[in-house]
């Protein structure tokens, strides 16, 4: 196929990223003797990314390719002379000799698709959301290739350091204001890499603007905080993460009932005497914490290790068990009159439940008669057949 009549100082975005990702993973094979011209992009585990390079080879030049499979490495290979030569006219390649193509300077979009290129092909996308790591980084080991990569970034508003790595050099986009600049202009097409740095750089840019409002939105967590809100309902009301408002409601020494270590338990210790009222008065432990606010595990992990919590347990247990005590001689009467246990804690009241009164029948060796027991079964089945005996 017959190249298309395009002048090598011609530039579009698709040939600047071309040229980008030829000089970070590209092979450009050249001998005359052999008869050998051709273009070998190495894609790895990313087909679409070797496909997308076949792709903008036919838009620039008019030519196909193809794409396989080499050792689980996707390849693009492209035979022509015509475009061998138009790309050594543009700039050398090879991974010590790469440069910056002069014709890529002209303008600052050409200029971000060049770098997008080299980042598909040699650059890293770092995002570790929990350890809060975001950079991009470029590896190589042409120091003046990265310099000239770093120059051109400069020019676009992108800083970047360069780092010795060993016998290589890497390239590094860190900072917060040039991460976000990078993710802004730079169009990585790779949807691997696409993908990890659209959501590394929208995350950070949250967090950046939440920092400069955070004295804004302190006082709001404060007072969700007081209608005892969770984190992640003031999150889903402030657009941010549970995290991050756990994180603004540290900073700021600011803690709701119930948030944050010590803050139960401050907040039982305000409300302690009712919780003792109402457990003295009967109330079981899910009556009061649903009165007082809190979980029932809560009111118990106060009475297991709140300050003078043991003996407050003591004199609350002992008070109910007072009360059920006062209660005994009613109930022994009742079972002497032959009543069921349900019968019993129905007649009595105070909460109590027919295993309540078995209970305290046990403990208090209340056994029943068994003539009166069968009496009142009612011709249940199992009771003994009533005396049929005449007296005479």
């Amino acid at each position: 196929m017959n190249l298309k009549k395009i002048n090598s100082q011609t530039m579009s975005v698709d040939k600047a990223w071309l040229l980008g990702l030829i000089a970070g993973d590209g092979h450009v094979s050249f001998r005359p003797s052999l008869r050998t011209y051709a273009v070998v992009i190495a894609a790895g585990l990313d087909e679409p990314l070797a496909r997308e390079a076949l792709r903008c080879v036919e838009v620039v030049y008019g030519l196909t390719g193809r794409v396989k499979k080499v050792k689980n490495c996707w390849t693009a290979f492209v035979y022509s002379k015509a475009l061998v030569d138009d790309l050594r006219a543009l700039a050398l390649f090879g991974a010590h000799r790469w440069t910056v193509p002069a014709t890529v300077t002209t303008s600052d979009d050409i200029k971000a698709h060049w770098v997008a290129g080299l980042v598909d092909a040699d650059g890293h996308i770092a995002y570790r959301p929990k350890k809060g790591v975001r950079y991009v980084s470029i590896d190589s080991v042409n120091e003046s290739g990265l310099r000239a990569t770093q120059t051109l970034l400069a020019s676009i508003g992108v800083d970047a350091t360069i780092y010795k790595d060993r016998s290589a050099f890497r390239l590094v986009v860190g900072h917060r204001e040039a991460f976000g600049r990078f993710a802004e202009i730079v169009p990585v097409r790779c949807p691997r890499k696409k993908a990890c740095l659209s959501e590394a750089a929208r995350t950070y840019t949250k967090r950046q603007r939440r920092r400069c409002e955070v004295d804004r939105i302190v006082p709001e967590i404060r007072r969700r905080l007081a209608d005892r809100e969770s984190y992640r309902e003031i999150g889903e009301a402030l657009g941010m993460s549970s995290e991050q408002v756990r994180s603004a409601a540290r900073t700021h020494g600011v803690l709701g009932p119930g948030r944050g270590k010590g803050a139960i338990f401050q907040y039982l210790e305000k409300h302690w005497p009712e919780v003792e009222r109402r457990i003295a008065s009967g109330q079981t432990i899910p009556e009061v914490a649903a009165a007082i606010g809190v979980e029932p595990y809560t009111i118990q992990n106060g009475m297991k290790t709140r300050g003078l919590r043991v003996g407050v347990r003591k004199g609350l247990m002992t008070a109910r068990s007072a009360e059920l005590e006062a209660l005994v001689p009613q109930i022994k009467a009742l079972v002497e009159e032959g009543l069921s246990n349900p019968e019993i804690a129905k007649r009595v009241g105070h909460e109590l439940t027919g295993q309540k009164v078995a209970n305290l029948l046990c403990k208090h060796g209340i056994k029943r008669d068994p003539a009166v027991r069968w009496q009142n079964a009612g011709g249940h089945k199992g009771a003994p057949a009533a005396d049929t005996d005449s007296v005479p």
